[in-house]
């Protein structure tokens, strides 16, 4: 199958012209450009857009959807309701098979609530009875 190359569009702007040499002056083919080619376009680069999407890597905290294979088996949804049971991170971290400094990225907003129900006077739910925060003290926000 040959490879032909974009060169332009026709004077009509109903065609796309192409060759099937890359540097070519002067088009050999003119494709309609119809439905059928505009749903095609369309579809490619929904596809090309969710292939690019997979291989992006970002230092951002994975989405509540996303899992990182590499660090955790949970995610951070997960994470952060074991913290909000009173497990120590160490435990998540034992269960998700990550490092504890993994975990201890998802403790700040658990600790921002714990303080507002703090300040509230309201007891907050534990885990069960004697478990504490589950939150080192070189976790906790001055």
């Amino acid at each position: 199958m040959s490879k032909l190359h974009f060169l332009g569009i026709t004077h009509d702007h109903k065609g796309l012209v192409v060759s099937e040499h890359a540097r070519a002056e002067h088009g050999d083919f003119i494709l309609d450009i119809d439905d059928r080619l505009l749903e095609a376009i369309e579809e490619a680069s929904r596809q090309r857009q969710r292939e690019e999407g997979r291989q992006l890597v970002s230092a951002a905290l994975p989405t509540r959807r996303e899992r990182d294979p590499e660090r955790s088996s949970l995610s951070p949804k997960e994470i952060q309701a074991q913290l909000r049971m009173g497990q120590s991170i160490a435990a998540v971290a034992k269960e998700a098979g990550a490092q504890e400094s993994w975990i201890e990225r998802f403790a700040p907003p658990v600790l921002a609530e714990q303080a507002q129900e703090q300040a509230k006077g309201s007891p907050r739910p534990r885990g069960s009875p004697g478990q504490g925060t589950g939150i080192p003290d070189r976790a906790r926000r001055p």
